[in-house]
């Protein structure tokens, strides 16, 4: 993608400086730092090939392993020991449009594959309650990103092009520890303690900007040509800590009815997130040039879920709402800025948001001692941003191989496929607002789930 000079040193330090999460412009006095690209809807949602191929409805349907990730609180109805792996491949494409400058405007692909969860859940009786504990690796939000973007200025003086090759790289992930417990015969109550260490499970991310000028500058009196060829390179990582906690509730077959109601609340938490800046180029080599401690705010987030079985089918629903709001950046001076806009936290109004998830499940599909579930599923995500919310829209679609009877009892494993479809249109408008920017966003991935029961 080119651009002419008009817009080119505009955006190009827009771009680089913003991108690593550190926007500067005359209109701000000093600063400030950005702990997050809006690129993601932000929703920590769980794992699991079943609960992807239903549209991520599953608060008051799981049944699994990957419950904890979820709403631990079905995990209490779980009467085997279980282990489960999933992974999933993603291909996420943005069309990049600057307002400004529409030549700028392009395709920029990142394509990855990522272990998002692995743990076992086992059952266990004592004093005459059922209960499961659970252990897992889960990864919860995906940070990965890449642009490549060139700017073209040419004038009388100069005909120089500059290359601005972005990666973002990481996630945030949790160790985690789940305990249900089966309070009477349809009332589940469950916890989840997520560590967030990057020493533990990884968490954190890093950024490699490479800047690149070639060309030359003509010196018209003595009629020459200087030329050009330079390149600067900055490395950015981030590291992110933190503890909180998931409770959930599940009131099943309400008043002896097919339905089950669920209740989530993901409690807020300050994570320490811990910035180094490496700088190399103009006669420096690999320098450390900046070294902060910050204290991100992480908000409340909360849901209700439904899910009613008839005949061999299930419907489920789930509801989500995050505050917003109270997500602050802290620098070590105490100054507080927005995440989303890098600006004070006192002129950054952000919005919560909502979530909303439908799916639906058919169970009766046999052959051979087999049972093929298949699932489809349909969600609306909003994602935080200046004085309004991002919109992105999906679907999805599943099916599973479990030998063995429909209530995936007395079985020896399962296999869970599911494809799921997202997209949003003019969205991330925060993250260049200078530059008249937003970008439309698909998304295609692939979720693969399996998991073993003990007999």
């Amino acid at each position: 993608m080119i651009v002419k000079n008009k817009y080119k040193q505009m955006i190009c330090g827009f771009i680089v400086i913003f991108l690593t999460f550190i926007p500067f412009s005359s209109a701000f006095s000093d600063s400030v730092k950005r702990a997050f690209e809006n690129f993601s809807s932000f929703t920590m949602l769980g794992s699991g090939g079943r609960s992807f191929g239903n549209g991520s409805a599953n608060l008051a349907q799981s049944d699994d392993c990957y419950g904890g990730s979820w709403n631990p609180a079905p995990l209490a109805i779980l009467e085997q020991m279980q282990i489960a792996v999933d992974g999933q491949s993603t291909h996420r494409m943005e069309n990049l449009n600057f307002g400004g400058s529409p030549d700028t405007n392009g395709f920029q692909t990142v394509s990855q594959f990522d272990m998002k969860f692995i743990g076992f859940a086992k059952p266990i009786k004592m004093f005459n309650h059922f209960m499961c504990v659970s252990v897992f690796y889960q990864k919860m939000v995906d940070l990965n990103r890449k642009w490549n973007i060139s700017f073209l200025e040419q004038n009388n003086e100069k005909n120089i092009n500059t290359i601005i090759d972005y990666q973002s790289e990481g996630d945030i992930s949790s160790f985690s520890m789940a305990y249900a417990l089966l309070l009477k015969d349809h009332f589940c109550f469950g916890l989840t303690l997520n560590f967030y260490h990057n020493s533990i499970a990884g968490s954190g991310w890093s950024q490699t900007t490479f800047i690149r000028d070639v060309g030359h500058i003509s010196d018209v009196e003595h009629d020459s040509k200087e030329f050009i060829d330079q390149s600067y390179l900055l490395q950015d990582q981030y590291s992110f800590k933190g503890v909180n906690l998931n409770i959930g509730f599940l009131w099943k077959e309400v008043f002896q009815s097919n339905l089950n109601v669920a209740f989530l609340v993901k409690t807020p938490f300050n994570a320490d997130l811990h910035f180094e800046r490496r700088d190399s180029g103009y006669g420096r080599e690999n320098t450390i040039i900046e070294s902060e401690n910050l204290t991100l705010k992480m908000p409340l987030s909360f849901g209700v879920g439904f899910a009613y079985k008839f005949s061999s089918f299930m419907i489920a629903l789930d509801l989500y709402k995050k505050q917003w709001e109270d997500f602050v950046l802290i620098d070590e001076s105490g100054k507080k800025t927005s995440p989303i806009t890098g600006n004070p936290i006192e002129t950054s109004p952000i919005p919560s948001t909502f979530n909303y998830q439908l799916g639906i499940g058919y169970y009766g599909m046999k052959a051979n001692q087999y049972l093929f579930p298949i699932r489809c599923g349909l969600f609306y995500e909003e994602s935080p941003a200046e004085n309004s919310k991002d919109k992105y829209w999906g679907g999805s679609m599943g099916f599973g191989i479990t030998p063995g009877s429909e209530n995936f009892i007395r079985n020896h494993y399962s296999i869970d496929i599911a494809y799921q479809y997202r997209f949003g249109n003019n969205v991330n408008k925060s993250i260049l607002s200078e530059l008249n920017f937003s970008e439309d966003i698909q998304e295609h991935s692939l979720n693969v789930s399996f998991i073993y029961y003990f007999l």
